[in-house]
C-alpha cells in the first residue's frame, strides 16, 4: 500500500496484518485527530510502515479549534507487536502555547516495535512515552525535539505497576526539553534489562 499526502492515513493504517507494508511518499500529512495503529505482525512477517526511498513524509497533528487538542497524542501504538516504522516525522502545531498535555508517540502494552530514523517533535508532554507493559522494542537514530512540559522519552510507571524491559535505545538525539524537571530519557521504576547507548 502506497500513500500520498491527502490520503486518509488514519483509516488506511488503523488495522494492519502480518506482512502488510505501508509506504508513505514525501510531503505533509495533515491530521485533526490522533493516529491509532493496532495489529500483530510476526518475527517472520512484520508490519512495515516506512518512508518511500529518498522521501520525507511529515505527519502533523493540528489543534482542534473547539477543544485545543482533541487527542492525547499524535500516534498511539496499542497492544501491538512486530511493527517496524522508519523514516517518518511526527509533529504538532500550536504546541508552544497550549496548556493541554499532548504526547508525541505513545506505545502502550506492546512488544517488538522498531523505530528507525524517526523524528518526534513539538509537543507539550512526553515526546516518546512507553506506557503499560512493553518489551523487546528497538529505537535507533530517533530525534526527540521540543516539549514544554514533558520528558524526551519516558518509559514505565512511577509506581512500578508497569514495565519496559529487554529494549534497546541506540542513538537518541534529545533537544528542547523546556520543563525544569524534564529529562532527556527517563526510565521509571520497573524498567528491566534495557540498553541505552550512543
Amino acid at each position: 500500500l502506497e500513500l500520498s499526502p491527502g490520503d486518509d492515513i488514519a483509516n488506511l493504517t488503523s488495522s494492519l496484518n502480518p506482512g502488510d507494508q505501508v509506504i508513505l511518499k514525501g510531503g505533509t500529512y495533515d491530521l485533526t485527530s490522533a493516529l491509532y495503529w493496532y495489529g500483530d505482525g510476526t518475527a517472520e512477517a512484520p508490519i512495515v510502515i516506512k518512508a518511500a526511498d529518498g522521501e520525507e513524509p511529515i505527519i502533523v497533528l493540528h489543534a482542534d479549534p473547539d477543544s485545543n487538542w482533541s487527542d492525547g497524542q499524535i500516534l498511539q501504538i496499542y497492544e501491538a507487536s512486530y511493527i517496524e516504522v522508519s523514516g517518518l516525522t511526527f509533529m504538532s502545531d500550536d504546541w508552544a502555547t497550549t496548556t493541554d498535555y499532548l504526547e508525541g508517540v505513545e506505545i502502550y502494552g506492546s512488544s517488538h516495535i522498531s523505530f528507525t530514523d524517526i523524528t518526534i517533535a513539538d509537543v507539550s508532554s512526553h515526546l516518546l512515552y512507553l506506557s503499560g507493559n512493553n518489551e523487546g522494542h528497538s529505537f535507533e537514530r530517533v530525534r526527540l525535539q521540543n516539549t514544554t512540559m514533558g520528558h524526551g522519552m519516558y518509559a514505565g510507571c512511577s509506581d512500578a505497576s508497569c514495565f519496559t524491559k529487554d529494549s534497546t535505545f541506540d542513538t537518541l538525539w534529545v533537544s528542547g526539553v523546556g520543563h525544569q524537571y524534564g529529562w532527556g530519557a527517563y526510565f521509571a521504576h520497573g524498567a528491566q534489562n534495557n540498553t541505552l547507548k550512543n
